[in-house]
């Protein structure tokens, strides 16, 4: 086990959902936390909650689509804390429906925002890494990121990159003192559903086993704190991915039938 005593955490997405409730999880146990999102009211509403508890906290708008925005995350968490020793990767969005009806430039933006921005800021904040010997970046993939599901396609593909972006880093940068983690969520109680964007469909069905926000964020300090290199989240989550390695075939007959585009 390890103390987090005044360790300097990024969150992306962190105004909301899994990003809000991690920066409150970190902020407890007396990390300095900088928050980053796009919704900079939402954002201040976090910042303020924390300060009851933790001062040392700071929330800096950030678009993860805009490299320019991300350099200013970095440069303004420098000027404040004067290291970085925890990065964790959690914004996001998602796109349901059919692969054929949804616009290209959305299938852009969501691989700029899940994967490109998440890309970014691990190639800015590894030098810094290095220099002080050691860091933990924390990557939020997902199950689909694990196992492509239907009416999911381009959702998958973003956590995909991700996922196997952290499984080679980890072992490229583990002499360098910097280790790796990818999270895999479930289906998690947040706005995720409802901020996702349709094509072709106004709902995805097969939604169950939910897991809270608070509990995601909870497995995600223990995989900090017990550097771990993966968690899977959820019952079904895990069930389909220890399956999908023996039997996909099976698994794609299931999800048939479980999930569907309506």
């Amino acid at each position: 086990m390890t103390s987090l005593n005044n360790s300097v955490v990024i969150i992306t997405g962190a105004s909301s959902g899994i990003g809000k409730e991690t920066a409150k999880v970190f902020a407890k146990s007396d990390c300095k936390v900088v928050l980053a999102s796009r919704n900079l009211d939402n954002l201040k509403k976090v910042e303020e909650e924390i300060k009851n508890f933790n001062p040392n906290v700071v929330a800096i708008q950030t678009d993860v689509g805009d490299f320019r925005s991300l350099d200013n995350l970095v440069e303004q968490t420098l000027r404040t804390f004067n290291k970085i020793d925890i990065l964790i990767n959690n914004a996001g969005f998602g796109i349901y429906g059919w692969f054929h009806l949804t616009p290209f430039e959305e299938i852009e933006n969501i691989i700029r925002v899940n994967f490109l921005g998440s890309a970014y800021l691990i190639h800015k904040v590894l030098p810094i890494m290095i220099k002080q010997g050691g860091g933990t970046i924390v990557n939020i993939s997902s199950v689909v990121g694990k196992r492509g599901v239907s009416g999911m396609g381009i959702y998958s593909a973003s956590k995909f990159a991700l996922t196997g972006l952290t499984e080679a880093l980890r072992v490229e940068y583990k002499k360098m003192g910097i280790h790796f983690i990818s999270v895999h969520p479930g289906t998690t109680d947040t706005k995720f559903f409802e901020n996702a964007k349709y094509y072709g469909t106004n709902r995805m069905q097969g939604r169950f086993m939910i897991m809270s926000a608070e509990k995601v964020a909870k497995e995600i300090f223990k995989a900090v704190i017990k550097k771990k290199k993966e968690i899977v989240l959820t019952p079904v989550g895990k069930l389909t991915v220890w399956v999908n390695k023996f039997a996909p075939s099976f698994v794609d007959f299931m999800m048939s039938k479980v999930i569907k585009i309506t």
